[in-house]
């Protein structure tokens, strides 16, 4: 945990929370002090109900935030409300609440997070929960990891996440089962990345990635071998963006929250491609052969794998019957899950 002049970041395994603090509680009217221990108290009571009864172990880069938790109390008269807040959570739970400092240096998912500032992002367009939920029945395995949300993930479509804190291109994705619908901004990083890591360790890492049809950008040849699960036409309703309106603070800044809403139909085809991992499935078929032989769209058919070559690709996907998907009227919200 850590925090800056106007906030704080939590991050435990691979849950991440971010706290705002009110006008009066940021930099100058507190100390960074304040500001640290405060967020050590959230830090227990965010996690508290998880730890009943056990005992919860901090860890703060604030030399002072740790004195203050393990001698359970302080002579800053600025610090006591803090130290309520905390030690009553810490009752409330049945804790033993102990702290451990942390460098600098090392505490770099915290440090993220708190200087993180929302602004309206354009590229938070997350692709449809119930299409994402179909593409479980097409895969090997389940899926592990999502390879772009949000800093605390309200869009993220699984419990493990990366973000622009904690990036996917730093990821180790060796044995992970990635689902990724990335910026268009950084398709081509994404895929080589991805490709490095599935190519060393083929057996145990698999991908799906929520692509557009773009076949004349430079990162179109990296498509290949994938496997078409699903093909959506121009006009396609398929993602949902944050309902800005409602998430806008006095400040500028945006805050996270779960409402969507569905932002109409699509200006470009898309496609959903996967790489499978290459791991026995029966006597004599690797995993990658029983997903071309029967998954995607149906038993007994193959599954289509795109080339990279741009003309090839495109006569391929020309000839697919398209998936459809209901058409949602702009504005129309949904919720993240």
């Amino acid at each position: 945990m850590d925090a800056s002049g106007w906030q704080g970041g939590i991050a435990y395994q691979d849950r991440r929370h971010i706290v705002d603090f009110p006008a009066h509680e940021r930099a100058p009217h507190k100390s960074s002090n304040f500001r640290e221990a405060s967020t050590f108290a959230s830090t227990v009571e965010l996690l508290g109900p998880e730890f009943a009864g056990g005992r919860m172990l901090g860890r703060s880069d604030n030399s002072t935030t740790v004195s203050l938790v393990n001698r359970q109390g302080t002579m800053a008269s600025e610090l006591w409300p803090v130290c309520e807040r905390l030690f009553r959570a810490a009752r409330l739970y049945d804790l033993d609440v102990a702290a451990e400092h942390i460098p600098g240096k090392e505490n770099d998912l915290s440090d993220g997070l708190l200087r993180y500032v929302r602004h309206k992002d354009y590229s938070d367009w997350q692709y449809r929960r119930d299409e994402f939920e179909s593409l479980g029945q097409h895969t090997v395995y389940p899926f592990t990891l999502d390879g772009g949300a949000d800093p605390v993930g309200t869009n993220s479509h699984l419990p493990r996440f990366c973000s622009v804190v904690d990036s996917f291109l730093r990821r180790d994705l060796r044995g992970e089962h990635v689902y990724a619908s990335p910026d268009f901004s950084v398709i081509g990083e994404y895929l080589k990345h991805f490709l490095e890591h599935y190519r060393s360790s083929p057996g145990d890492t698999s991908g799906v990635f929520v692509l557009p049809v773009w076949d004349t950008y430079d990162w179109w040849p990296l498509v290949r071998g994938g496997r078409v699960l699903k093909y959506y036409p121009r006009g396609s309703h398929l993602f949902t963006s944050p309902e800005w309106r409602h998430l806008q603070q006095p400040d500028g800044s945006y805050a996270f929250g779960s409402e969507r809403a569905f932002r109409g139909p699509t200006h470009w085809a898309v496609v959903v491609l996967y790489f499978p991992p290459t791991v026995p499935c029966r006597r004599g078929v690797t995993g990658a052969q029983a997903v071309g032989e029967a998954g995607g769209r149906g038993a007994g058919r193959r599954v289509p794998v795109l080339s990279g070559d741009a003309q090839r690709d495109r006569r391929l996907l020309s000839g697919l019957r398209p998936d459809v998907v209901p058409a949602m009227l702009y504005g129309q919200h949904s919720t993240a899950a």
